[in-house]
């Protein structure tokens, strides 16, 4: 949960989002279990990609982003399943137990 805050807080970083003060990484972290990475990198880019078409739309380009909010989190991750699934990590730890190596 901790590792997915901070990965969630890197790629918002490197995206150059504005945050509302309703953004919660804890609880964004805790509401993506089972989501990779990978994951979390694409719900990013989903939010880059709506703010920049609200730009496009509203002013042709020429304006600014507005802030990220939690709803914005939300509409991503509710369009992305995690592509982890239960079973694939049960057998992920079961492999890491029996042969003692991650």
């Amino acid at each position: 949960e901790q590792d997915r805050e901070k990965i969630l807080k890197l790629y918002v970083q490197k995206a150059g989002f504005r945050l509302s003060h309703d953004v919660n990484f804890s609880y964004l972290a805790k509401i993506t279990e089972n989501y990779s990475a990978d994951d979390l990198y694409n719900i990013v880019k989903d939010i880059e990609n709506m703010l920049a078409e609200e730009v496009f739309q509203k002013t042709g380009g020429r304006g600014e982003r507005r802030h990220v909010t939690m709803q914005d989190f939300f509409k991503a991750i509710n369009s992305r399943a995690p592509s982890i699934d239960a079973n694939n990590l049960k057998k992920y730890e079961e492999w890491k137990q029996r042969f003692g190596s991650e």
